[in-house]
């Protein structure tokens, strides 16, 4: 499954919508995976 911004935000937005506020650290999580 590709993780590109719109896909990220269809599964912050369903399952953590408070994550939508910190969407930019959940993207430096991510590269840093």
């Amino acid at each position: 499954m590709e993780w590109n911004e719109e896909t990220l935000l269809l599964v912050c937005g369903k399952f953590y919508p408070e994550a939508l506020d910190n969407f930019d650290a959940i993207i430096l999580q991510l590269h840093l995976i």
